[in-house]
């Protein structure tokens, strides 16, 4: 009887044999393949790389249609009226040559403050009599106070109190505004600088805006020139422009939207301004009487 060989001798056997076979077959396919065959199966093997995603066109040039940019107008036309009492702020002053000439920008907004020329008169019937670097000084019935710039200490006392508030219910015997104030009711003009040097007023339509377009502004106009001479070089630039109350022509130069223009101002308009309301409302009145 012939000797069986055991089971781990027959696995040792028939793993010899498959490594027999499959290093005579690694050897005939390179004779047969060349010697790139192992450099092949190895890209076969290699998992394909990915493609990256397409990045998107870079756009040049504006996008949609050009936008129209225009000024912000301040807020409101009677910045320094109110219907409860509250302090004046006093903004910025441009002295003149002495302290009775210049122009202080007082309101009860600091972002939209009303422009005032010395010897006017504010809505609560003070009147700016003198114009300093940090402060103007207001009168009103033989009494006067200091307004500081905004942001210094301001004066006590309820006599000084009563000059540096406005609104609420009035002084009984209220001063007659002059025509230096009566302009802003048509037209207010606010100063616009280049660096620290006055470049011109920015135009705006005041309460009764009717004559200010007949007067061919725009609101956001910057004046820049009164009858050829630059508003930056005059220092009486407002004065003369008050004269339109007094009905005075006056030949302009205005910059709108960035383009100088040329405009001839009709002062007849705002001096006939207050006797046409008077008409008009007179005319309303009649007709509500004759409902």
């Amino acid at each position: 009887m012939g000797v069986q060989p055991s089971r781990r001798t027959r696995t040792f056997l028939t793993r010899a044999v498959a490594s027999t076979v499959v290093a005579f077959i690694v050897v005939l396919s390179a004779n047969v393949a060349g010697p790139q065959w192992f450099d092949e199966l190895v890209r076969w093997l290699q998992p394909a790389p990915r493609a990256a995603p397409p990045h998107p066109t870079a756009r040049s040039g504006p996008i949609g249609a050009p936008v129209t940019v225009t000024p912000m107008r301040p807020e409101g036309n009677d910045s320094s009226v109110s219907p409860v009492p509250l302090p004046l702020i006093l903004v910025r002053t441009h002295r003149g040559r002495n302290s009775r000439e210049g122009f202080a920008e007082i309101g009860v907004r600091a972002r939209s403050p009303q422009t005032y020329t010395a010897g006017a008169l504010l809505a609560n019937g003070a009147r700016l009599t003198e114009i300093y670097d940090h402060y103007v000084v207001l009168e009103r019935g033989g009494r006067s106070a200091r307004l500081y710039v905004q942001g210094e200490a301001q004066p006590d006392g309820k006599r000084a109190r009563e000059l540096l508030t406005v609104g609420g219910t009035p002084e009984p015997a209220a001063a007659v505004a002059d025509s230096r104030d009566a302009l802003t009711d048509y037209l207010r003009p606010s100063p616009v600088f280049t660096g620290r040097k006055l470049h011109g007023y920015a135009l705006y339509a005041g309460r009764k805006a009717e004559p200010f377009s007949q007067l061919g502004l725009e609101p956001g106009d910057v004046l820049t020139r009164i009858n050829g001479t630059p508003v930056s070089e005059a220092s009486d630039s407002l004065v003369t422009l008050h004269t339109l109350m007094e009905g005075e022509a006056l030949t302009v130069e205005v910059e709108r939207q960035g383009i100088p223009q040329t405009l001839s101002l009709d002062g007849s308009i705002l001096a006939q301004a207050p006797a046409m309301a008077r008409e008009a409302t007179a005319k309303t009145t009649n007709s509500q009487a004759t409902l």
